[in-house]
């Protein structure tokens, strides 16, 4: 252990010893720079390992928001600017004409330096284009194609149990293909795109397809897509896209932004519709229709013919896998109608889903998941922004149990420096809409109550301050807890600019909820308790960003109280890492992670970069050490290489995982491959 923190230790600041003052230009993006990501799914708490916001984000840095032709439903597209912020840009566009450059953000009221710094690699700000007659009509026709193409594979250098007994009779690696294209032509745009998918064990290299033909123009008919897309309604609680992000100041700060469409052509096998969808635009109205019909993978019971359990893992590797691929078949119709005046926002949505076969209903546990034949929604919502910097925002729906779920709330400024938000939720145990993710503990909508309170505070220059209590029950029981139990968190972050490239960040994390533990009574028989469960995250980093190198490094204390039924635990993490500017066009990352917990329940998440297309937010516990090496490099032609090798080893095992997924020793090894081209 001595060994590994001197390791880090020189690895923090023997870089220290070279660094220019030169520091970045304001306006210059940092391809490396994924704060962002970081900031969306730092609180996420499974162990993902790629996520459609993935190529969410990729799309919006490779074609950055013009600012000074984008409209309001554009500027929303990007995580963390609301409704409120794109009017005001706007309104800034309007009043000067245009923005010079995006730096010119920080004059509008309400957005704050970090938020820049978070943003500012999805937005541009280009002069004029050349009028018509000085540009020939084959340059204008060339310049209106763009096209993708992306491939990556990953691979672990050990091999698992399920390989070696030929329950995985697929190749070790995963490989992921992505084809974008888009053909602009006046005020008229078509685009489309594929990907393909096979998780390591899987046989088909085409385990899964997605892809989609999509057209948008100024006219009536704003967007028609056909193949697979996405929807974000209203606030999410009946129809979200998979870009919805854990809980956070940011998630229920959000004061609503308009409904869009979205092609999808990504790996998750889910959190996407099949089939038509329609955008009408007749300003202030809108109204979007869609249709879906896709398969999803389910258990059949043998008895009744019915679906058991729905998975959405998309893994088909063993025979029990692949027995249930695409057992269900969903027929989903809906509409939203949707009405847009400056600061107002409201809309109604409604959809119906009919299911082949049914699904069985849970008469166990009764947890109330989606169950029967056919589903049915309907509701409504709307935000509105007052010129005093007010806003208030709500969500209602019903569904086939008649009990309506809702999330309302306000949001306010304190002042040009501060704003706050109060928000009340309640979604019924008997209501579960298989396609919302509303704001919550949880990410579903269903079988949860809360009352939230936050604030963000920027009280001078560099520095940002933020909080928030949530206060949470579950009216039913869980699928983890036998009954009702509920909760309560606290998070409070603070960050600052130093000057000259130096930033930092503190950041406490406390909650109390109730959880179920078995324990063992003095007749040796299992009892199953319900005890509060305590924990505490403290977390501090620094960043260090010039011309020459970017430095980053982070301390994180965890600390979980079991209720008394279990002995406490406690975890460390720290991680340095360096990033080198060797050239314009290329870099490499380097991070060193050593970590020490007492077990599971103390596990500590970071999140790591990766190459594109793939998402690493590593949970570790147990006692071990973890390096990484990341290559990118951008090469003639518009080609794009990039490169990860990751290694993890943990003291005193003797072997990693279980079951099929089991590797024997004490370290895993990955490997990663990725080739961009531009066209």
């Amino acid at each position: 252990m001595k060994d590994i923190v001197i390791t880090l230790f020189l690895l923090l600041n023997l870089p220290y010893c070279s660094l220019s003052q030169n520091l970045l230009p304001e306006d210059t993006t940092n391809v490396t720079d994924d704060e962002l990501i970081e900031r969306l799914l730092q609180d996420t708490d499974t162990d993902a390992e790629d996520s459609d916001v993935i190529d969410h984000i990729d799309d919006l840095r490779r074609n950055p928001v013009d600012l000074n032709t984008a409209n309001a439903e554009e500027l929303t597209a990007i995580p963390l600017i609301t409704h409120e912020l794109a009017l005001k840009i706007l309104r800034y566009r309007h009043d000067h004409l245009r923005l010079g450059s995006k730096r010119e953000l920080l004059n509008i009221e309400g957005f704050s330096a970090s938020l820049y710094e978070l943003v500012k690699p999805y937005l541009t700000a280009r002069k004029p284009a050349k009028p018509k007659d000085l540009t020939s009509r084959s340059e204008r026709t060339r310049n209106s194609f763009n096209a993708y193409f992306r491939s990556f594979a990953v691979q672990e250098l050990q091999t698992r149990k399920g390989y070696i007994s030929g329950k995985y009779p697929g190749p070790k690696f995963r490989l992921s293909n992505r084809m974008l294209a888009d053909f602009s032509v006046n005020d008229y745009k078509l685009s489309g795109g594929i990907a393909t998918d096979k998780d390591a064990g899987e046989l088909s290299a085409f385990d899964f397809v997605s892809g989609f033909l999509f057209y948008e123009s100024t006219g009536l008919l704003s967007k028609i897509i056909a193949g697979d897309y996405q929807l974000a309604l209203g606030r999410g609680l009946l129809v979200s896209n998979s870009y919805s992000v854990p809980k956070s100041v940011e998630t229920f700060i959000r004061t609503g932004k308009p409904s869009r469409i979205a092609g999808y052509a990504s790996a998750g096998e889910y959190s996407y519709f099949r089939g038509l969808a329609a955008h009408l635009k007749f300003n202030p109205f809108s109204a979007i229709a869609f249709a879906s019909y896709k398969s999803i993978d389910a258990s059949i019971d043998s008895a009744s013919g019915d679906v058991r359990s729905l998975y959405q893992d998309g893994y088909h590797r063993t025979v029990s896998e692949t027995g249930r691929k695409d057992k269900l078949k969903e027929l989903l119709l809906g509409l939203r109608a949707e009405y847009v005046n400056g600061p107002l926002i409201s809309g109604v949505t409604l959809y119906s889903a009919a299911y082949s076969p049914g699904i069985i209903a849970d008469t166990v546990k009764k947890l109330y998941d989606v169950s029967g034949k056919r589903i049915s929604f309907v509701g409504g919502d709307f935000s509105y922004s007052f010129s005093s910097g007010m806003q208030l925002f709500g969500d209602a729906a019903i569904g086939e149990s008649g009990m309506p779920a809702m999330h309302f709330g306000l949001s306010s400024a304190m002042g040009s420096f501060a704003r706050a938000v109060f928000s009340y939720r309640n979604y019924p145990y008997n209501f579960r809409s298989p396609y919302g993710s509303p704001p919550g503990e949880r990410s579903e909508a269903g079988n949860e109550s809360g009352f939230y309170a936050g604030i963000r505070i920027t009280p001078w220059k560099g520095a940002a301050f933020s909080a928030y209590f949530d206060r949470y029950s579950f009216p039913y029981r869980t699928y983890f807890t036998s009954v009702p139990t509920r909760g309560r968190e606290i998070l409070v972050s603070g960050e600052y600019n130093a000057g000259k490239g130096l930033f930092f960040i503190l950041r406490f994390r406390n909650e109390h909820k109730d959880d179920q533990f078995i324990t063992t009574d003095a007749g040796g028989r299992q009892r199953t308790v319900i005890a509060e469960r305590r924990q505490s995250n403290l977390r501090a980093g620094l960043k260090l960003k010039n011309n020459s190198v970017t430095i980053t490094g982070r301390y994180e204390y965890c600390f979980v109280s079991l209720g008394g039924i279990a002995p406490s635990q406690k975890g460390h993490l720290l991680f340095a890492e360096m990033t080198p500017r060797l050239f314009d066009k290329a870099f490499f990352s380097v991070r060193a992670i050593a970590f020490r917990t007492d077990g599971y329940d103390s596990r500590i998440s970071e999140y790591e970069g990766e190459i594109s297309g793939v998402m690493t937010n590593q949970f570790l516990y147990g006692n071990g050490f973890r390096w990484y090496v990341l290559l990118k490099a951008d090469l003639p032609l518009n080609i794009r290489l990039e490169a990860k090798y990751s290694e993890t080893f943990w003291n005193s095992v003797k072997k990693i995982g279980n079951g099929n997924d089991e590797i024997a020793g004490d370290t895993l090894g990955r490997l990663g491959i990725s080739i961009q081209v531009r066209f």
